[in-house]
């Protein structure tokens, strides 16, 4: 099951006869690398996987201890690794810990006998699984409640010794993701359940068991997830014979839940191999997934209006991919509204729901010049990749995937702003979910103009406009305001440099989802899992509008934090005729109390002659310690839309002679200019005064005023003097 000559990535899959007896040559790999003494060849990581975290790898290198020149037993190690448990092993099981987890997790499963005994590290590792790990390792778990009592995974780690040591290892493997180091615990879990797995399937009696099947379909995912190709396939075929032995796909319905994750590791390998579903019988129906039984049908939102925009173009392209993207949709918002509501759906009716939405997804086909609909057809299955499986801290890889639709977004180009919404969520979907690497400089020079066109200029408004389309707030908003920060937030990202610089740890993407006191302590526990302490907690409570009962006829009903939808004018989309505006924060674009009073005065201008806001010449004034100020466009966003700019930035330690003297050297300045025509595009500063300094550059931005043109006859700022030096002026 090791590596070996005929299989020198991840995982080899060896089955067994129906007497039990492996293939003579399957007989010779499997000692090549479980006798002692034998294979002290030392192999190197594949070609695609070094340089990352040993984490990611899906192919189980062979550690230290199992070289020929090595004292290696399973005693002695054991004994190694029960004094392996560091303190970065700890912080990364704390990273993870669920609110149910309680202190002396060792200790819970001290009196319970398992197929042999396991140290303190191991029972640390089944209690993180048990109590969290299983379940994030299945988004959609979060909002389901169980049709029956699930006992028996239990019941298995007791019983069956691969099955145990697959659990230890998944865990453990989860933990070297997060702390970005291989540990030898986890190769030690790895060769233990490969070493078991053997055996089990060399034995007629436990070659077709359940937990057999487990850990082999653990494997195939995990190898599939990974990009390992070969070893999946291997994994799944392997698989797929103990399921055609047992008598079919069929032969689970005993255990559904365990037929459904069937179901689902085949559908994983479709995707990322290309391969016809491995388990999946059904003819061929693109009737809507809610229809297929009455309780579906009852979970089935009753109001869509909110998905009219985006329904509007793909009605038009193709009938089968029209009524996939409803299900798709519906299925978002009923997975948001089990979040807000915390009611949770049957389990194997979502299990159902998503098997079958996907499953339809991946037997449509269209041909190569219907390049739109493959886009979006692309786009639905990196988004369901989000949902049905995953390792809490670690994006899965998708090669296949990721390159098909990569593919489908370069030769794409929208004709219509229907179109530009859509692609403008089809690349925000890639981003967040397949498209990895370190060069995405495509992605961001197609997404970045989408993001300020079609999306929105605040996360408030592009999130809004995203779930018109389909997002899950509680899986997907995390990666997407990185994704949105990464187009639009250049300033907070420098800003979060120097907070780290200065000792601060900041935690982006999060939100807090529980605060106790525990040992004169506050505990905080984050929505990824992880748990900060301190002395004290801040909270500081933001806002939004209150745009529900409005007493409004003809507008969508709208909950409050909802941003009524506008065009530039101000007049609300949804009035037709186009005689309601909406002003200030109820519209979501620039909530700053100074643009209330501008857009008011937009409004009015609009209703008596015609006129619009130019938010992007808009000041911004984030009052903190050191006050951020800005204007204009950044460099990045500047880079989207194709202008060639020059940026002239200035540190504390340079600008001024006062500064020093105040002893306050934490701030900064930069300019953005249009490198052929010297007109100023964009400023920000950082600085106590920076409120009072952005003023001439607001002025040179809405007027669009070249450096020379906008310089001070006496330049009483030597931030600006500075500047203007740095300028060359």
């Amino acid at each position: 099951m090791l590596e070996g000559p005929r299989a020198a990535k991840g995982f080899v899959f060896v089955t067994a006869d129906a007497y039990g007896q492996a293939a003579a040559g399957d007989r010779k790999l499997t000692r090549s690398h479980v006798m002692r003494g034998k294979n002290t060849r030392t192999r190197a990581l594949p070609g695609r996987v070094k340089g990352r975290s040993p984490a990611t790898a899906v192919g189980i290198q062979r550690s230290q201890h199992a070289a020929g020149d090595s004292d290696f037993s399973e005693e002695s190690h054991r004994a190694r690794t029960q004094s392996e448990l560091l303190d970065s092993d700890e912080d990364a099981l704390a990273r993870i810990r669920h609110a149910e987890m309680v202190p002396g997790a060792a200790d819970m499963f001290t009196f319970i006998k398992f197929p042999e005994d396991i140290d303190s590290s191991s029972r640390s590792l089944l209690c993180a699984y048990f109590s969290y790990m299983k379940d994030e390792m299945y988004p959609i778990v979060r909002y389901s409640r169980p049709d029956t009592p699930k006992t028996y995974w239990f019941h298995w780690a007791h019983l069956d010794l691969a099955y145990l040591h697959s659990i230890l290892y998944m865990t453990s493997f989860s933990l070297d993701s997060l702390r970005g180091q291989k540990s030898k615990r986890t190769d030690f879990h790895a060769y233990r359940m490969i070493h078991e797995l053997n055996k089990q399937l060399s034995d007629p009696d436990t070659a077709l068991t359940d937990s057999t099947t487990i850990v082999v379909m653990a494997l195939a995912l995990i190898a599939e997830s990974f990009g390992d190709v070969e070893s999946a396939h291997m994994h799944v075929m392997g698989l797929k014979k103990i399921v055609d032995l047992r008598g079919g796909i069929e032969s689970f319905a005993i255990h559904p839940l365990l037929q459904s994750k069937l179901h689902r590791t085949g559908l994983v390998h479709s995707i990322c191999t290309g391969a016809n579903l491995a388990f999946h019988q059904d003819a061929v129906s693109f009737d809507s997934a809610f229809d297929s039984s009455p309780e579906l049908a009852r979970l089935k939102p009753s109001d869509a209006s909110c998905f009219s925009r985006s329904r509007s173009v793909v009605r038009t392209l193709e009938r089968r991919l029209y009524a996939i993207l409803k299900d798709v949709q519906d299925l978002s918002q009923l997975i948001n509204d089990s979040h807000d509501s915390g009611y949770k759906i049957r389990e194997m009716s979502l299990e159902d729901l998503i098997t079958y939405i996907q499953s339809r997804l991946l037997m449509l086909e269209f041909e190569d010049n219907d390049i739109f609909p493959e886009l979006l057809r692309l786009s639905l299955l990196a988004f369901l990749t989000t949902i049905f499986w995953g390792f809490p801290g670690v994006k899965f890889e998708y090669p296949r995937l990721a390159n098909q639709l990569r593919q489908a977004c370069m030769a794409f180009t929208p004709s219509t702003t229907g179109e530009s919404y859509l692609f403008a969520w089809a690349l925000m979907v890639g981003a967040t979910s397949v498209f990895r690497g370190p060069d995405q400089t495509w992605l961001l020079q197609r997404l970045c103009p989408l993001i300020r066109d079609s999306l929105g200029r605040t996360w408030f408004e592009g999130k809004n406009n995203l779930r018109q389309a389909m997002w899950i707030d509680s899986i997907h908003d995390g990666p997407g305001i990185e994704v949105f920060n990464q187009c639009l937030g250049e300033i907070g990202d420098r800003i979060q440099r120097d907070l780290e610089s200065a000792g601060v740890q900041v935690y982006p993407s999060t939100s807090a989802t529980k605060v106790e006191k525990a040992t004169g302590l506050v505990e905080v526990t984050l929505s990824d899992g992880r748990v900060i302490k301190g002395s004290q907690i801040l909270v500081v409570a933001g806002r939004k509008a209150q745009t529900s009962n409005l007493g409004l006829e003809k507008p969508n009903t709208l909950g409050d934090g909802v941003p009524i939808p506008v065009n530039d004018s101000l007049q609300v989309k949804t009035i037709p005729e186009g005689w309601l505006y909406a002003g200030g924060d109820v519209n979501g674009r620039a909530p700053l109390t100074h643009s209330s009073k501008y857009h008011g005065r937009i409004a009015s201008n609009a209703i008596i002659a015609q006129a619009s806001a130019d938010l992007l010449a808009l000041p911004q004034v984030i009052f903190t310690s050191p006050t951020v100020a800005s204007v204009g466009l950044t460099k990045k966003a500047a880079d989207a839309v194709g202008r060639a700019v020059r940026v002239i930035t200035t540190t504390a330690g340079t600008i001024a002679s006062r500064i020093h003297a105040d002893a306050h050297e934490d701030g900064w300045a930069q300019w953005v200019i249009d490198e052929q025509s010297q007109v100023l595009l964009g400023a920000t500063f950082v600085d106590r005064n920076a409120a009072e300094l952005l003023h001439a550059s607001a002025v040179a931005v809405v007027g669009g005023l070249t450096l020379e043109a906008s310089q001070h006859a006496v330049p009483l700022s030597e931030v600006y003097l500075n500047l203007l030096g740095a300028a060359g002026l």
